[in-house]
C-alpha cells in the first residue's frame, strides 16, 4: 500500500469479556484480510463473512474502514453495522 493509508474504527455495544473477545477476534480477523482484499467494502464484505458464524445472536460490530489513496486523491470508505 505505497502511498496508501488506511483507518479502522470498530465498535462494539456489549461491554464485558465477552464483548472484548469479539473484538480481539475481529481485529484478528480484520488484520489477516485487509491485505489480501482490494478495497475497504470488500475489506469489510469479508470480515464480515469471517466473523457472523462466531459471533452468537444478537451481538454485532460496528466499524467505519477508510482507505486513503494519496497518489489518486481517494478516499474509500466503508460504514458497517447499525
Amino acid at each position: 500500500m505505497t502511498g496508501m493509508a488506511a483507518l479502522w474504527i470498530p465498535a462494539i455495544i456489549v461491554c464485558n469479556l465477552m464483548g472484548a473477545m469479539v473484538m480481539v477476534m475481529v481485529r484478528s480477523v480484520f488484520r489477516m484480510l485487509a491485505p489480501r482484499c482490494g478495497g475497504a467494502v470488500e475489506t469489510v464484505l469479508a470480515v464480515n463473512e469471517h466473523i457472523t458464524r462466531d459471533i452468537r445472536r444478537g451481538m454485532f460490530v460496528s466499524a467505519v474502514y477508510a482507505i486513503l489513496d494519496r497518489s489518486l486523491h481517494t478516499l474509500e470508505v466503508a460504514n458497517c453495522g447499525h
